[in-house]
């Protein structure tokens, strides 16, 4: 038996003809995030837009400053009603500490838990809400420092206002979209005491003390247009419990006896006012020349 036997002068020199297959490439391009725009927040808060082809499999991540760490998926887009996607940003921005912040931000595709660093996006910027409000009430709003007067000087309103709960955190806004402005952190009479008192995104906010008085439910205690005297006496009778009172053009809450009001009386950075006693309030200047009306808020 002869092995490896050979047809001498004879090769068998098949030429290959027929390009083998290769292992199939995409050509990865960068994704492309358009400019970010402030949305109404019931909208999502932001229009964020990307186009581009992410890889077959792959997610799409938004990226937040500049770690890499802090980032949302949001493939198929970030939607304005799925509320989910803006509460993870928020919450991102939580993480981060970039209240207030104009940020970068970018689109990148992600494989396996892994960044597909050739989809990464040149930068965008989002511009951050202002950190929010955590707990509800006078008392409680008027702990936190740093709030100032943002109604306009002549009193004709234009102040922010607490949004609707979002993940137990309440967010100025204004117009129903997020305020960005530090200088506008802060309230005027009429949106410290509705806001103060859990009514949402402006309501009853947008008139004088009896507008409030009305959305929170105030009840009448047949004091309406009083004189200061009248007043004074009637917070000797009644120095528990919690009361709206306003005059023309402001409004504040007596709460236990106690005066507490957003004013521009001691500065537009120090907007936030609590005075001990319903007397000494009324010695400020111009305060006893003023009719009064009161009601009693529900507790």
């Amino acid at each position: 038996m002869i092995l490896g036997h050979h047809h001498h002068g004879q090769h068998h020199n098949h030429k290959l003809n027929s390009r083998v297959p290769g292992p199939v490439t995409h050509q990865v391009a960068a994704l492309i995030l358009k400019p970010i725009r402030a949305h109404k927040v019931r909208h999502g808060g932001y229009q964020i837009e990307f186009h581009g082809a992410a890889p077959a499999g792959s997610s799409v991540r938004l990226l937040l400053g500049n770690s890499g760490r802090s980032s949302i998926d949001i493939t198929g887009g970030y939607h304005k009603h799925a509320t989910r996607h803006l509460e993870r940003l928020l919450a991102l921005v939580d993480q981060g500490g970039f209240w207030g912040n104009k940020i970068p931000v970018r689109v990148a595709a992600y494989a396996g838990g892994k960044i597909l660093a050739e989809t990464l996006s040149t930068p965008q910027f989002i511009q951050c809400p202002l950190e929010p409000i955590r707990e509800l009430g006078v008392k409680e709003i008027g702990t936190i420092n740093g709030l100032r007067y943002t109604g306009n000087p002549d009193g004709s309103g234009g102040a922010a206002f607490l949004s609707s709960p979002i993940k137990d955190k309440y967010y100025f806004v204004y117009g129903g979209i997020f305020e960005t402005d530090p200088q506008r952190r802060g309230f005027d009479c009429t949106t410290f005491v509705g806001s103060a008192c859990g009514l949402p995104d402006g309501k009853g906010q947008g008139g004088d003390g009896s507008t409030v008085a009305e959305a929170l439910g105030a009840e009448s205690c047949s004091m309406e247009h009083k004189h200061a005297a009248a007043i004074l006496k009637f917070f000797e009778d009644h120095d528990t419990g919690s009361y709206i009172m306003w005059s023309h053009g402001h409004v504040v809450m007596v709460k236990d006896g106690a005066v507490h009001e957003f004013t521009d009386r001691v500065s537009f950075d120090n907007g936030y006012q609590m005075t001990d006693t319903v007397a000494a309030w009324l010695a400020f200047a111009g305060h006893k020349t003023r009719t009064y009306s009161v009601r009693k808020l529900p507790s």
